[in-house]
């Protein structure tokens, strides 16, 4: 029996699956998740030759599972779901990068898309929402604690920028990246500011030029634990 790991179609697929992950992955980014060069991974696509080290790896990065990357069976998708879950659509996740609610962390390097959340349609109709336009993402720290706790999940609807006074927000301040409530002040200044009470957490004052540093992701439309 051929091992799995060691197989033409393995190099051809893993190349496939590289290109449909594009632009959210890169072969830079993989070479440098895998600790191998550039070269590396082009000779994985060439020779279909990879370590079992770095299969745990490479299903992560690109939102696939193993029998997926070793023998090309593709999940159930939604359209083969049972009627009664016609109801249902799922929202991408966002995995790797992790939305800070402490200090901010410069990891948006990459999104790595999964289908493991499901909301109601008419849920979503009822919001304004369009599941293309949103992202589940995992808040990292107890900023915003009590309204967010450390590993909640947040739905960011990323078509609503515009910011509303007293709402919560996935925003990134040049490169760092938060989820903070966003307050307008009636001199023009904006307020990021933080739930948990502590002084650990004082609340920053953007004015000026430093407001159009403030990048706004999304609005956080849903969390959940």
């Amino acid at each position: 029996m051929v091992d799995p790991l060691e197989q033409e179609q393995l190099g051809a697929r893993l190349e496939r699956l590289v290109r449909r992950a594009r632009p959210a992955i890169t072969v830079e980014q993989i070479a440098e998740a895998c600790d191998v060069s550039v070269q590396g991974v082009y000779k994985w696509f060439n020779e279909g030759k990879v370590a079992r080290k770095h299969v745990a790896k490479l299903t992560s990065l690109l939102g696939v599972s193993s029998d997926e990357l070793l023998f090309g069976k593709t999940p159930a998708r939604i359209d083969d779901a049972p009627p009664e879950a016609e109801e249902f659509t799922f929202v991408p996740r966002v995995y790797g990068p992790m939305l800070s609610a402490g200090p901010g962390r410069y990891v948006w390097k990459q999104e790595i898309i999964d289908n493991s959340h499901a909301f109601r349609r008419d849920w979503l109709k009822q919001k304004g929402l369009f599941k293309d336009q949103c992202r589940l993402i995992t808040v990292k720290g107890d900023s915003m604690s009590p309204y967010l706790q450390d590993g909640d999940i947040v739905l960011v609807n990323m078509a609503d920028r515009a910011i509303k006074s007293g709402e919560v927000y996935a925003i990134a301040v040049e490169d760092e990246l938060r989820v903070k409530r966003l307050v307008k002040r009636t001199d023009g200044a904006l307020e990021v500011k933080s739930d948990n009470p502590s002084p650990q957490y004082p609340t920053e004052v953007l004015e000026g030029r430093k407001i159009e540093r403030l990048n706004v992701i999304g609005r956080v439309v849903w969390r959940g634990g």
